[in-house]
């Protein structure tokens, strides 16, 4: 696992710590976690949001399977 350093006010980092010990974890942890959560939940919606555009796409073809020789057809 690689180390980050980040900056935030000390208030701000205060508060995180207690939030953090209030819910049986660490400040670290917190914020490894809602950073997994943040990046893991865009990469899905963004994934999800291409596969909804070619599913819309009017050139969407249908009932056609490719096969090999197709992919070197030239």
């Amino acid at each position: 696992m690689k180390n980050i350093t980040l900056s935030a006010d000390e208030d701000l980092i205060s508060k995180g710590r207690s939030y953090a010990q209030s819910h049986n974890t660490t400040l670290n942890q917190l914020i490894r976690d809602l950073l997994s959560q943040k990046v893991l939940c865009t990469q899905k919606e963004s994934i999800q949001e291409v596969f909804d555009l070619l599913d819309r796409h009017p050139a969407t073809v249908t009932g056609y399977h490719f096969n090999r020789e197709d992919a070197y057809d030239v």
